[in-house]
């Protein structure tokens, strides 16, 4: 039995903010029908109503205030064991399927001091959009076009929670992802491939897979680096993937 309530609503504008507003932990917040989400970088996340899952899982976790990111590797791999059909992980917050993004993660945290007073994880999840237009048509898909059947979203929310536990609980036991980089790393779109990671510039490496902390490893010209997600983001060389 998850000890994660769900809180299911009709609309919101934004699941993220109505889980910071609320006085709680260990709950998620849910929604099909989200006006206003935000992706990270302070992207928009727009669906139509009934088409999307958006959740947004407020915690309190046994992690240090620099090590949050770590709970969006584990989300990651949460949603891919979820998931009805094969997807993979791009570093650090997208789920991709067929070389698209189905699916989307936010982590923010509240700081007091040296402790985090609580986290929210935000995903929104593409599942039964029939098409995309303009540029999104390029980088953007879904559960149902990608398998020609429309999944039970509430399904999937409690396959992701159960998963998340799992995986959360291994985190607070170890305090790093050793347990699970393995299993990381055989999801990671990029792993073996040119990539370019975009932040004050711009640098070309080959993406070597995650390590203990999440960080990402990247072999360049100059050497080895480990780069944390921060406001970074990674390509391909060619696009989106």
């Amino acid at each position: 039995m998850s000890k994660i309530r769900i809180i299911e609503l009709e609309s919101v504008s934004s699941t993220n903010d109505y889980a910071k507003d609320i006085a709680e932990d260990d709950v998620l917040v849910l929604t099909y029908d989200q006006r206003s989400g935000k992706g990270r970088l302070g992207r928009v996340w727009e669906c139509k109503k009934g088409e999307a899952i958006a959740m947004s899982l407020k915690i309190k976790p046994r992690v240090a205030t620099q090590d949050i990111s770590m709970l969006t590797i584990i989300a990651a791999v949460a949603l891919v064991r979820s998931f009805p059909v094969e997807t993979m992980i791009k570093w650090p917050n997208d789920i991709v399927c067929a070389g698209k993004k189905v699916c989307g993660i936010l982590t923010e945290g509240r700081i007091d001091g040296d402790s985090l007073t609580y986290a929210i994880i935000g995903i929104g999840v593409n599942v039964d959009m029939e098409r995309f237009d303009g540029e999104l048509e390029k980088k953007a898909t879904s559960l149902y076009m990608e398998s020609g059947i429309h999944y039970d979203k509430r399904s999937i929310v409690e396959r992701f929670l159960e998963e998340f536990e799992k995986l959360s609980s291994q985190l607070e036991k170890t305090g790093n992802l050793k347990f699970i980089v393995s299993e990381y790393n055989s999801y990671l779109v990029h792993r073996d491939k040119e990539i370019v990671i975009a932040g004050k510039e711009s640098i070309h490496a080959v993406a070597c897979g995650i390590d203990e902390r999440g960080e990402l490893i990247a072999k360049t010209e100059e050497g080895i680096m480990h780069i944390r997600s921060g406001e970074v983001s990674v390509r391909g060389i060619y696009g989106y993937v």
